[in-house]
């Protein structure tokens, strides 16, 4: 996956709610200022600093007013529980100090949070958004169904390429029948309990999504058709899952469904990861290999994917030469056995994604002492596009024996199954040509000096689908153990 600079995120945090309505309550005590008994702000800098903040400005406006009237009559700090739920977790965030019966902000809100620690503190209150508060007089309250679900969601869209919408209906049937299978939760319910349960399911995820979208962590996507949506009113904050008929004795529910999706925003994607890190599971980033020795680059491109190699091989050739590109490839693939071998493959495709200016310091290799570099080479330049075809000859002709023996090991070593696709392959006229090696090469395969020979051609004579190619390996490996 991918993810802006931490300077872009860190500015999209300070948007966000709760953490934009933190800030500025911190900010507001750069004057320090004396609390009560109980260690919260006076009545009169309630007051003062709701005005001046102008704090939860996405209030209807029923709610405004009820709370304009509870500031009027504002008597503690008790009285306006959203207002005690901020001051309460500025203060465990470390962005108020509290000393002494006194408040002022922490000398990073003074100087400006830095964009790691702004996104420090929006990860907090997005886990705090999954997980729910134990403090019933805190931020979020999700409830423990809840929290299930909702990192059901994010594990889902994460999961998915980015900007990716998971609908919460189809999310929501899927839970319930996980749920419902042999042996679990609902297992044996009744149909409309399964119905039931799912409808809350839904609902739920609705509602929870709804917190984590005012977190910034995610976006709904509202595609419910015009008719059904003429009964919500989400001028008032107001969008259920369902609208059920007052008196179902009569009509029964009426099944008045929305159609909701979600997307993971790069925040989302960005507090996700950092779950994720934070649990021990591995969660790379596209590119995150820019700075990694080529041992370390070769080992990671094994487990990606082929579309995703190409950016992390560009990302990575970007901070280097070609020549200091080819040297450090080939070093690290120098080792003639085991590792060695599996590195190789990917190397040859890693110095041809490296393009033209790679390929005279790549040519040089051809003439080293050392046949794994030189096989390395070989692989590359045969493989490398608009290359003349003499130039492909004269390779194969010089190295081909010793390359092809040594991508067989590769894929051998990774499995028996890796080197049998490969032979499945080359009798349906690609792959690895050992054909041409068995029996257009003077029968002097045996003969090779890549230290894996007798060991490949025995793999060949098991695995390969041609009966004659897979006995003329049998043969050729017979001659190479009476040689050794």
């Amino acid at each position: 996956m991918t993810l802006p600079s931490e300077e872009e995120l860190a500015l999209a945090a300070r948007d966000t709610w709760p953490l934009r309505e933190l800030l500025a309550l911190a900010d507001w005590f750069t004057a320090e200022r004396k609390l009560t008994g109980t260690g919260v702000p006076r009545p009169d800098d309630i007051r003062a600093l709701v005005s001046d903040l102008d704090l939860w400005p996405g209030a209807t406006k029923e709610q405004a007013a009820e709370r304009a009237e509870k500031l009027k009559r504002l008597r503690a700090a008790r009285e306006l529980p959203e207002f005690l739920a901020l001051w309460r977790t500025a203060v465990a965030l470390g962005l108020i100090e509290v000393d002494s019966g006194r408040a002022r902000a922490c000398p990073e809100v003074r100087d400006g949070t830095s964009p790691r620690r702004t996104l420090d503190l929006w990860v907090a209150l997005f886990e705090r958004a999954i997980t729910g508060d134990p403090d019933p007089e805190d931020l979020f309250d999700v409830g423990r169904f809840g929290s299930g679900l909702i990192r059901d969601l994010l594990d889902d869209l994460y999961a998915e390429p980015d900007d990716t919408e998971v609908s919460l209906s189809t999310l929501a049937s899927t839970i319930i029948e996980e749920l419902a299978r042999p042996g679990a939760q609902l297992s044996g319910a009744s149909p409309e309990l399964i119905d039931h349960s799912r409808r809350m399911a839904h609902m739920t995820l609705y509602q929870t999504a709804l917190g984590i979208g005012s977190n910034g962590g995610i976006r709904l996507v509202d595609h419910t058709g015009g008719e059904a949506r003429a009964e919500f009113a989400p001028e008032r904050g107001l969008l259920p899952i369902y609208s059920l008929t007052l008196d179902e004795s009569v009509s029964g529910p009426r099944d008045s469904e929305i159609v909701c999706a979600a997307v993971l925003t790069p925040l989302g994607r960005y507090g996700v990861r950092r779950m994720f890190l934070a649990e021990g599971v591995d969660a790379p980033l596209l590119g995150g290999l820019a700075r990694a020795g080529a041992v370390e680059l070769l080992d990671a491109l094994r487990r990606l994917p082929r579309e995703v190699r190409v950016a992390e091989i560009k990302a990575w050739a970007a901070l280097r030469t070609a020549q200091e590109a080819v040297t450090e490839i080939a070093e690290a693939c120098a080792e003639p056995t085991g590792d060695g071998a599996v590195r190789r493959i990917i190397a040859s495709e890693v110095l041809r994604a490296l393009g033209g200016p790679a390929l005279p310091p790549v040519r040089v290799l051809l003439a080293s002492d050392r046949p794994a570099v030189a096989g390395l080479a070989a692989s590359t330049l045969i493989g490398a596009p608009d290359l003349p075809p003499e130039e492909v000859e004269e390779v194969i002709g010089s190295h081909g024996l010793w390359f092809t023996i040594d991508s067989a090991a590769g894929l051998l070593h990774t499995g028996e199954s890796a080197l049998a696709g490969a032979l499945r392959s080359e009798d349906a006229g690609e792959g690895l040509p050992f054909t041409r090696l068995l029996f257009q090469s003077s029968g002097e395969v045996w003969r090779g000096d890549h230290p894996q020979t007798l060991s490949v051609l025995d793999a060949v004579g098991r695995l390969h689908p041609d009966r004659k190619v897979a006995k003329a390996a049998r043969r050729a490996a017979y001659k190479a153990r009476s040689r050794a």
